[in-house]
């Protein structure tokens, strides 16, 4: 039943003002190990909820990338007056660039689902990143989900959207080693600015998992993505998140599940609050497992192949030559050998995580 104060934010939250950003990726340029089983189908269902709200079909943008036995999801969103479009770096980004903050960008609210693989970076602080569908061991291409929040939260000229909620239903371990490959994913993540001065913005950003945790899939959804849209059933159009974040968190804590993380932003002017509350973390520690593992060694296939191709390279140069430059080739020879050895061994040992 919907309360009192429920129906009278209903009423004031217009679906016809209300627009979506929904992405649900199952297949990755970065191979087969990387597929999941679930973001397309859970994309879709959060749709169909904002359609039941009274969203206009028009305002919700659908970018999927479903395993083949899932492809009738595009069918489905077709039928109900969503186009679907894939879920590519480029496609995405000129979709946010284009629509979301510029300066014609206007209305109550604005929603952005997010369900597939996810990362967590941290150099100078601690940056949540998003895979694309087109994302690649070689490109490590990734939108930096920390700038798109800040820049969806300012406004140029009175434009912009007047509330947020966020529902990203991603991991958030690292994936990249050392410093120097971090910086390179970093430098390849997608960022975004401020389109003005004004800040006035309240936002909900409730993640799958908190930082340095996995999100779970089983029967072909993720549990987060399960959990909240069983708790959006009944709900207004703009529920009261931090109220649903507490039931989500207390469901999650009762079956010791990694918790999801929770952050309330509520900007007017120049002041902001900030409140970010989270249960104490279960007893266990999960290991960084499943993505971490899939992702990681496929990396480290790619490393071992582009030195194996670099080995035969310098092997092909032998004929013909002596002296410094033979000897010269023999210690490449050595040093490549070597950088195999040690990232075979990695790769084992990664394996048998």
């Amino acid at each position: 039943m919907i309360s009192t104060t429920e129906a009278a934010n209903e009423a004031v939250m217009n679906g016809d003002q209300v627009y979506a950003l929904v992405v649900g990726i199952e297949t990755y340029e970065l191979g087969a190990n990387c597929d999941l089983d679930g973001p397309a189908q859970d994309g879709l269902n959060f749709i169909e909820w904002l359609l039941s709200r009274g969203v206009a079909p028009g305002h919700i943008r659908f970018f999927v990338s479903p395993l083949a036995k899932n492809a009738d999801v595009q069918s489905q969103a077709e039928k109900r007056g969503i186009t679907p479009y894939p879920a590519t770096r480029d496609a995405i980004d000129a979709y946010i660039r284009n629509e979301l903050i510029t300066e014609q960008a206007k209305g109550e609210g604005l929603y952005v689902f997010w369900g597939g693989h996810g990362i967590l970076t941290k150099t100078h602080s601690a940056t949540r990143r998003l895979l694309f569908a087109d994302t690649t061991a070689a490109n490590k291409l990734n939108l930096d989900v920390n700038s798109l929040v800040q820049a969806l939260s300012t406004s140029a000229h009175g434009a912009g959207f007047n509330r947020h909620i966020f529902l990203v239903d991603v991991c958030a371990n690292s994936y990249f080693q050392g410093l120097y490959e971090t910086v390179q994913g970093e430098t390849a993540g997608q960022r975004y600015s401020a389109t003005g001065e004004q800040v006035k913005a309240e936002q909900s950003v409730l993640f799958a998992a908190a930082e340095y945790e996995v999100a779970k899939n089983s029967l072909g959804t993720g549990l987060f993505s399960a959990a909240v849209l069983a708790e959006l059933q009944g709900q207004p159009l703009w529920p009261d998140m931090k109220a649903l974040t507490e039931r989500v968190q207390a469901d999650f804590k009762r079956q010791n599940k990694p918790d999801p993380d929770y952050l309330w932003l509520k900007r007017s002017g120049w002041q902001e609050v900030i409140d970010n509350f989270r249960y104490e973390k279960a007893a266990f520690q999960p290991k960084e497992a499943g993505l971490s593992v899939q992702m990681k060694v496929e990396r480290l296939n790619l490393q071992i192949q582009q030195k194996r191709e670099q080995h035969k390279r310098e092997e092909a140069l032998l004929g013909g030559i002596s002296g410094g430059a033979e000897y010269q080739i023999e210690q490449n020879l050595e040093r490549l050998e070597a950088d195999i050895a040690r990232l075979e061994a990695a790769r084992r040992e990664v394996s048998d995580e």
